[in-house]
């Protein structure tokens, strides 16, 4: 789902799961880091509206008890993604560790689900990606948050595993298809 306040491809698991207010009709909209944003934003005493929250899709007010359903929601999915991750304080690098789900997003739009380990090489996860692609493993080129990742070691080895490149569970991947390629020499 793509959340109507950061405009960013989220898990459905990542919003709440029902209305926000009783007297809401709709489904909700925003992701849950977005609405605790807006919650606090709305709690703060320099808000001219006194205080009150209401639901950012249809301006219903929430009460304190729909606040706090919300922010018990949000910290159960901060302590989710705090236990995927592990910190490597050989390197100071941040190490995934477990399984779980990536995105990996196309530029036409599709995005696949891809469940992975923290123990998959590049390869293994490359492979998971042909499978329900059907893009060739040598044609993947996968980004995150601007850089390539999972890229395949020379020769075409298996490359790093997931776990090292740092990238969390739940994330997005963007994959490019590379048309040809031209020898660098």
């Amino acid at each position: 789902m793509r959340c109507r306040e950061c405009k960013e491809l989220k898990l459905s698991s990542e919003f709440p799961k029902q209305t926000l207010c009783a007297a809401c009709t709709h489904r909700p909209t925003w992701c849950l880091e977005c609405l605790e944003s807006y919650i606090e934003g709305a709690r703060d005493e320099d808000n001219p509206q006194d205080g009150e929250v209401t639901c950012p899709d249809c301006n219903l007010p929430l009460n304190d008890e729909d606040c706090k359903r919300l922010d018990g929601k949000l910290e159960g999915l901060k302590v989710g993604v705090l236990k995927s991750l592990a910190f490597n304080r050989e390197n100071d690098e941040e190490v995934v560790e477990g399984s779980g789900t990536i995105k990996v997003c196309l530029l036409s739009g599709a995005v696949h689900i891809i469940e992975v380990h923290s123990r998959d090489t590049s390869l293994d996860v490359k492979n998971n990606i042909f499978r329900q692609s059907k893009i060739q493993v040598e044609r993947q080129r996968l980004f995150f948050r601007g850089k390539e990742v999972l890229q395949l070691a020379a020769g075409g080895g298996p490359g790093q595993t997931f776990g090292a490149h740092g990238i969390p569970f739940g994330e997005s991947l963007h994959l490019m298809i590379l048309l040809y390629e031209t020898d660098s020499h």
